[in-house]
């Protein structure tokens, strides 16, 4: 690893950015520059003590430097209780991010809640945890997730709501959202409920521009961890997002197929597209009061000879038009 590459992790290390195998890279590093029984030449030794210093200067941490025979690994302390909260005052020097400020842990079965300081609540699943930064609310509402968890966030436009996952950064400025690992933690998924979320990973490349997306109501998004990917889609079963909406939902009796659509749009806030324009003409008679959206969509489209995919966060209507009469 040249001295380019290690002061790059180092600057993503201070961020909380740097993936699993950017943190084996820098313990590799300095596990290399050890040497049992032997002298270290102090060229290797100026370089450990530098890299050890950009450390303490990027994360703001005031160890000394803990010579050759001390290096060893800070671990953080670790709650006993359902909702354990405690000070996280240093973690592993390399190899783990270190993130100051106050953790909460939950070690029930069920979801438990923690109230942030601004009133924001997260509701933890099953060894979930989350770590309140020492400085929320100054300028940023920073907190670092491990597991599953629901958020309903203080709206604060001046103050913006970050959650980190690794190199995955949910920012909101006043929202409910899920964010749920899947796969053994290759993938992290997150939706959102109400409002809006940008949802990004934060390495920057080469011309300062991030992988991102911007998530409303029903749509998720699922980053790939190993690959750095992001993609869009519709939630599994979407809510509607107006209020009185079930009131909207009724019988209807002999209705274009074309203005079901927009009223569904307009309930559910996603785009719904019709490939053939004909299809909007058909005529549906029929009560869907009661059903999931897709549920709907199900019955609508065997009525009017059609059929629906989702592409991204879009659905597509295709079909070759209504029955002949």
């Amino acid at each position: 690893m040249t001295q380019q590459e290690l002061d790059r992790i180092i600057q993503k290390y201070q961020r909380g950015c740097t993936s699993p195998e950017e943190d084996d890279l820098l313990e590799e590093w300095a596990n290399s520059q050890l040497e049992d029984g032997e002298d270290i030449v102090l060229a290797e030794r100026n370089q450990m003590e530098e890299g050890w210093r950009n450390i303490c200067r990027q994360t703001g941490m005031q160890r000394p430097w803990p010579g050759w025979k001390m290096l060893g690994i800070w671990s953080g302390l670790a709650a006993t209780v359902a909702i354990g909260m405690l000070w996280i005052i240093q973690s592993d020097f390399i190899g783990k991010k270190v993130h100051h400020g106050i953790e909460s842990i939950n070690m029930a079965a069920s979801p438990q809640k923690v109230i942030l300081p601004d009133g924001s609540l997260v509701f933890l699943e099953q060894g979930a945890k989350v770590v309140t930064d020492q400085s929320y609310g100054d300028s940023l509402r920073t907190v670092y997730l491990t597991g599953e968890a629901f958020f309903d966030i203080v709206s604060n436009p001046k103050r913006p709501f970050r959650v980190y996952v690794g190199n995955l950064v949910t920012e909101v400025l006043g929202t409910s959202f899920r964010i749920r690992p899947q796969k053994a933690n290759s993938t992290v998924e997150v939706s959102v409920s109400t409002g809006r979320v940008s949802v990004y990973d934060c390495e920057i490349d080469q011309h300062f521009k991030k992988n991102g997306v911007i998530l409303t109501p029903n749509q998720k998004v699922v980053y790939d961890t190993q690959y750095k990917t992001l993609r869009s889609d519709i939630v599994d079963d979407p809510k509607p997002v107006v209020l009185d909406s079930q009131d909207i939902i009724a019988e209807y009796d002999e209705v274009s197929f074309s203005d079901i659509l927009k009223q569904m749009q307009q309930i559910y806030g996603v785009e719904i597209v019709l490939s053939n324009p004909a299809l909007g003409k058909c005529a549906f008679t029929g009560n869907l009061r009661g059903l999931s959206m897709f549920k709907q969509l199900d019955l609508i489209c065997g009525v009017v000879n059609a059929h629906y995919e989702v592409r991204g966060i879009t659905i597509f209507i295709s079909g070759t038009g209504c029955p002949s009469e």
